[in-house]
């Protein structure tokens, strides 16, 4: 038993991990939000949906892709199914995060998974964030997307490998 217990522990303390990083973005620069494989890009009429699949064994810390003030954060209750089907993105609880910043509005949606019973947020609405900050975690395997307007050009693709406020994923193409 002792060993069991063991072993638990240290998968929890490997899971709930919050590694330093250090931020390099610039002003017109986007970042991943989380740690994991990229699943899909998708057009969507006037904005981009990148869509990033947490296993069980990325950081699931949630950090701010673009500084920007939160504007709005919506809470839905929803079922658990696994975070890489596409219906998960409707069907699933999920945090929806719409954010302001100087030069664009955009969306998070954090979504738990199947194991993810509860996602923790560590802002407030009407915060204002920089870039790279973490704002929060999901637990255990979740999905997360980012959902921006046509004018940021995205640099990630499909099965791409992110790490939160480390992988430039894009770049506000005109900024005002």
């Amino acid at each position: 038993m002792a060993i069991i217990l063991f072993i638990f522990s240290v998968y929890f303390a490997f899971f709930f991990r919050n590694p330093n990083r250090e931020i390099c973005a610039g002003p017109d620069d986007i970042v991943s939000p989380v740690d994991g494989t990229v699943l899909d890009v998708v057009n969507e009429g006037e904005t981009r949906r990148l869509v990033v699949f947490l296993s069980i064994f990325n950081v699931h810390i949630t950090r701010m892709p673009h500084e920007g003030h939160m504007d709005k954060m919506e809470y839905f209750h929803g079922v658990f199914l696994p975070a890489y089907r596409e219906k998960a993105s409707e069907l699933n609880e999920r945090i929806i995060l719409t954010v302001k910043s100087k030069n664009f509005q955009y969306q998070l949606k954090l979504i738990a998974g199947i194991a993810a019973r509860r996602i923790k947020m560590w802002v407030n609405q009407g915060e204002k964030i920089p870039t790279g900050k973490r704002i929060g975690i999901i637990m255990f395997g979740s999905r997360a997307e980012l959902i921006v307007p046509k004018n940021v050009e995205l640099f990630v693709k499909k099965s791409d490998r992110v790490y939160g406020g480390k992988t430039l994923i894009g770049k506000i193409k005109n900024p005002e």
